[in-house]
């Protein structure tokens, strides 16, 4: 679909680190054809272990394929539920993808990921369940929707969550996803709320940008030597994380 128009397309798909030396297989990779079509750039790259579904260094992949020009850029990140929510500081529409007949409805509601959804897919929409699966989360959405007006936020925010049944290995109703991505992006555009969600990104890219620094300063410091024996003190409850952070910067900025 967003090859349409001539688009050019960049596709980044986090997995899991794998422990073996050798590295792992990709599953994405795997399922990618053998000839990739005309257009788009592939790359998949481990989590290195990071929390939030996504690498620290897939914002520096994303800034790149910006500059190579890609229109579109897609991000697959490791579906690991609650955890997946970090990639709202990375991308302007986030996709959820379910399946019917894995229970997914459960997973869900437990970790709370139908939150930051932007467009729901149901794939495998020609497996038996996808009818239930799709109105359950038709359900969630408008029940989420009642709850906000209830507590005072509003009738909504001017965007409904759609729900798109695809089957994505026969190619069925992949346009009508892209179509609900397109949308998106308008409403994003007319309401303004476009401004406010780049801000807010940056926001975000700062402060991972100043931990950063912070780890690489504290690395490089004599003081870096305290470290395991501020770890020992937080193990042994003779002081709390923050007290031992506080140390620390007091250490790397005396007076400050």
């Amino acid at each position: 679909g967003s090859l349409r128009g001539g688009r050019q397309v960049g596709f980044t798909a986090i997995a899991p680190p794998t422990p073996s030396p050798g590295g792992g297989v990709r599953g994405a990779r795997v399922r990618m054809p053998a000839n990739t079509p005309a257009g788009v750039y592939f790359r998949s790259m481990a989590s290195r272990g990071q929390l939030g579904g996504t690498s620290r260094s897939v914002r520096g992949v994303v800034h790149l394929l910006d500059s190579f020009g890609k229109d579109v850029i897609l991000i697959e990140t490791v579906g690991a539920g609650q955890s997946d929510v970090a990639v709202r500081t990375l991308a302007h529409t986030t996709v959820v993808v379910s399946v019917p007949g894995l229970g997914d409805d459960i997973q869900m509601l437990k970790a709370g990921i139908l939150e930051i959804a932007d467009v729901y897919v149901v794939n495998k929409a020609d497996r038996d369940g996808a009818d239930r699966t799709a109105a359950q989360l038709a359900s969630m959405i408008e029940i989420g929707r009642e709850s906000a007006r209830a507590i005072g936020h509003g009738s909504d925010d001017g965007w409904v969550p759609p729900v798109v049944r695809t089957v994505a290995l026969k190619g069925e109703r992949v346009d009508e996803l892209a179509d609900a991505l397109d949308a998106h992006r308008t409403y994003l555009v007319q309401s303004g709320r476009w401004d406010t969600l780049v801000r807010a990104q940056a926001e975000a890219e700062l402060q991972e940008a100043l931990l950063v620094r912070l780890e690489q300063l504290l690395a490089r410091s004599p003081v870096a030597a305290r470290k395991d024996q501020l770890i020992g003190d937080i193990a042994a409850r003779k002081l709390d994380a923050y007290q031992a952070a506080d140390a620390l910067l007091a250490m790397l900025a005396p007076g400050a």
